[in-house]
């Protein structure tokens, strides 16, 4: 899988793809990832902590080893 990554205004709905990267507008398909870019800068510890329990390998205070990680 390829990457690139920028930053852009979303505009009515639209993301503008950079220049450098209009030949990624010929490929149909990608996969779409947005970050806010002041979404995690502004949250308290706490608000980040519930946050990172959402995810099943956040766990606070639980220490994964080899074998729970390999065998995800």
């Amino acid at each position: 899988m390829h990457t690139i990554e920028f930053e852009s205004p979303i505009i009515q709905g639209m993301i503008k793809i950079p220049e450098q990267f209009q030949e990624w507008q010929d490929i149909q398909t990608v996969k779409v990832i947005l970050l806010r870019c002041d979404a995690v800068s502004q949250l308290s510890e706490a608000d980040y902590l519930a946050l990172m329990e959402r995810f099943s390998y956040a766990q606070p205070g639980h220490h994964w080893s080899r074998d729970e990680l390999n065998g995800r």
